[in-house]
């Protein structure tokens, strides 16, 4: 589960450095922290994982914002990006912490993270401001590897598209979060008052898991009463795809988040009970299975491999999770159909453990 035998995260990196730190209204104390903290980490990934295995290193900025949304939006444009589909910050279990916004060639970055958290001036408030950081700096090295080996990525609309492609998005964010988690913990290695180093990953892993039973509620009982709000004509069909869609990619993320942080040897799902962790089951449990056996970055020979994976077992999953909700697709014409059941009938089960 973790890097390449051939990759290890440098103390600083083998040449050039391109990065600028905008620390926007912070006081001088947490500036010069951010911009301690950026060049470091941005030396530490772009140096051995970028420029010495022959890949082209981004420029990047770095931008603390007070609104990190509406700065995402300004940075998007100033990258000659589209709007985000999404419409606003809220996601499941939470807001956006930060953003990574590359442009279509990946030859230029930028990296919002929110003045109120990187402000933080205690010990654990510092260790999430470190790792959120971290998390949207190794966005950029991870989508320079993955575009050298995969080409652009592509858009998608078909639901059995969709949801391969959340499945992929989502082990992105898995293997970033991992790869944070290293890198903060070596450039920070906090100890409690008896010198005693602090593990993050208990840290982070043990506030990303209290909110796991709350971001599964969107799942069930939250999709199961929009199938019902379609069935008795209060929600049109547009809207309950829109909303399985985000509800589904929303989820999706969030496990990756929580799994990625959790070290003990079966998963965090596992500790779950109830209808969501069932009704998800058939895409969760192969794919955490495979993200703990694939490397965090693959090789330049395995990406294909790795994503057709992934690919697969998000779509297989993801759509048999939707069945269990009452909703199948098929291709028609040019497109496709979507029908909607009851879900009880779809899926009448209560949650199994895994054997």
């Amino acid at each position: 589960m973790g890097l390449p035998d051939d990759i290890e995260l440098a103390a600083s990196g083998s040449g050039r450095v391109p990065i600028e730190v905008d620390c926007g209204r912070l006081d001088p104390s947490a500036a010069a922290r951010v911009r301690d903290w950026a060049t470091q980490m941005w030396a530490a990934t772009s140096g051995p994982l970028l420029e010495e295995t022959g890949h082209e290193v981004p420029s990047i900025r770095v931008l603390v914002a007070e609104d990190v949304w509406a700065a995402a939006r300004r940075e998007a444009a100033a990258l000659g990006l589209g709007p985000d589909r999404r419409e606003g910050p809220e996601r499941v279990g939470g807001v956006v912490a930060g953003k990574c916004l590359r442009s279509d060639d990946d030859r230029h970055a930028t990296v919002v993270v929110p003045e109120t958290i990187m402000a933080g001036n205690d010990g654990i408030a510092q260790c999430h401001a470190a790792a959120i950081l971290a998390h949207e700096l190794c966005h950029a090295v991870y989508a320079v590897r993955r575009r050298h080996a995969m080409g652009a990525t592509e858009d998608v609309w078909l639901p059995w598209d969709v949801a391969g492609m959340i499945s992929v998005v989502a082990a992105e964010e898995y293997r970033v979060d991992r790869l944070a988690l290293i890198l903060t913990q070596a450039l920070l290695n906090p100890t409690d008052v008896n010198g005693t180093s602090i593990p993050l990953a208990s840290v982070f892993g043990s506030l990303y898991f209290e909110g796991l039973s709350n971001a599964l509620h969107e799942v069930s009982p939250g999709l199961d009463e929009s199938v019902w709000s379609y069935r008795t004509r209060a929600m049109d069909l547009d809207a309950l795809r829109q909303r399985l869609t985000r509800v589904t990619e929303g989820i999706a993320n969030y496990i990756a988040h929580v799994e990625a942080y959790f070290e003990d040897k079966d998963p965090a799902m596992t500790l779950i009970e109830g209808r969501a962790v069932d009704l998800l089951e058939p895409f969760w449990a192969p794919w955490i299975d495979h993200l703990r056996s694939a490397p965090l970055l693959p090789g330049p020979n395995e990406w294909a491999a790795d994503r057709a994976a992934l690919w697969g077992i998000g779509s297989t999953g993801i759509q048999e999770a939707w069945r269990r909700l009452g909703i199948t697709t098929r291709p028609e014409g040019g497109g496709f159909y979507m029908a909607v059941d009851d879900p009880a009938r779809a899926h009448p089960g209560e949650r199994r453990r895994r054997s």
